[in-house]
């Protein structure tokens, strides 16, 4: 059985650090909704204004406390969660994927897995998806293929994971940006998602629920689940928020579904920014060097991107013969000593290279498709867009 004489202890804020003192952390209010349990303290970071179970107890009661008392949804799932699994599987089919790939998702956490089991028979995914589930306490399933409760044993078996799936985790977890760490780290695929859902203490109101009790030791807002992410360094990719904020219309406890990526061009920090810019001025640097040093060269367009292009590329003003632009406001007039021209007469200067200088993805695209009337496509290239 538990042994509630477990001490609380304290702990820094699971979500940004902050060590633990009372200068640091402040308890809001003690609670309790089970007699046979000592109070607790509901409190918040005082730096990231994070709200937490703090004091806790250790990871052994929590452990204890799953295993004993911690009961799987029921058999004959009830309507209620037939809608919850829908908006997850609904959420899922509006990642992004390469067509025809095979689609690995892990639910992380799935306890006696109703949701894989409806997934399978109601989701809509395509056929190359696979679905698995792990929890520490399987509970009324074998462990088989689909499911597992060995953490190492998941691993052997299926490598990584395309999205990985935390439904109602996160809020029972100690260290919730340590799990999402370790995930990231060790089976999420690069460019991978993880989707959590997490109950929403944005509003209580006088009907609403109560999300306090003594399984819980987090309380998330939008804000902290994003601050979640980034700590762990995932790039929050969609924040939602379902049935809030009246339970006598949403049967449902209010909840946050939220998403991240993992993804090697999040920036996270201002390192990481001066990181990523002087990577791609060196980029800017090595094409202009790489191109040779007779040429004769044009720039199309004359926007916001050709003052970085012109000061950091390296490229030598004397070589530019002219710029072009579509804007017809423009013609005639000069930048950087440079007369500018409609990108229709570019042919009649004969250059060598022309390069693209715009930030939008689809003015590349637009831009890249008018020109190939006029020039050969090798002599085009796009420093604010890898498709060229």
């Amino acid at each position: 059985m538990i042994n509630m004489s477990n001490i609380f202890k304290p702990r820094d804020c699971p979500i940004c650090g902050n060590k633990y003192n009372k200068n640091s952390i402040t308890k809001l209010f003690k609670y309790n909704n089970n007699e046979e349990y000592t109070d607790y303290s509901i409190s918040e970071c005082l730096k990231c204004r994070f709200i937490h179970q703090n004091p806790s107890w250790d990871q052994n009661f929590y452990d204890d406390l799953y295993k004993f008392f911690y009961y799987p949804v029921e058999k004959n799932i009830p309507d209620r969660n037939n809608k919850r699994f829908q908006i997850l599987c609904d959420n899922v089919s509006e990642l992004e994927f390469k067509k025809n790939r095979n689609i690995k998702i892990l639910d992380y956490g799935c306890n006696n897995g109703s949701f894989i089991n409806w997934a399978k028979k109601n989701a809509t995914w395509s056929k190359n998806t696979s679905i698995i589930g792990y929890d520490i306490q399987l509970r009324g399933v074998e462990k088989e293929d689909r499911f597992y409760n060995s953490y190492d044993r998941l691993r052997k078996d299926h490598s990584q994971f395309d999205v990985i799936i935390l439904n109602f985790v996160l809020e029972h977890i100690l260290d919730p940006v340590g799990l999402l760490v370790l995930l990231s780290k060790t089976i999420l695929k690069e460019n991978g998602y993880i989707m959590v859902e997490v109950p929403d203490t944005s509003f209580i109101n006088d009907y609403d629920y109560s999300p306090f009790h003594i399984q819980h030791t987090n309380y998330f807002t939008p804000l902290s689940i994003s601050r979640a992410f980034s700590q762990a360094n995932l790039a929050t990719h969609i924040i939602k928020s379902y049935n809030n904020y009246d339970i006598r219309k949403y049967p449902n406890t209010p909840s946050i579904i939220a998403i991240a990526s993992k993804d090697d061009n999040y920036i996270k920090n201002g390192k990481r920014l001066q990181l990523m810019v002087n990577r791609n001025r060196n980029r800017m640097k090595s094409k202009i060097n790489n191109l040779g040093q007779k040429l004769k060269i044009g720039i199309v367009g004359c926007g916001d991107a050709l003052h970085p292009l012109i000061k950091f590329s390296d490229v030598d003003k004397r070589k530019i013969i002219a710029l072009f632009d579509n804007n017809k406001k423009l013609w005639g007039s000069t930048m950087y000593g440079k007369t500018i021209y409609p990108v229709k007469d570019i042919y009649k200067f004969g250059l060598d290279l022309i390069i693209i200088s715009t930030l939008f993805i689809p003015s590349i695209i637009a831009l890249r498709n008018q020109l190939l009337n006029y020039v050969d496509r090798d002599n085009v290239i796009s420093f604010h867009g890898e498709i060229l």
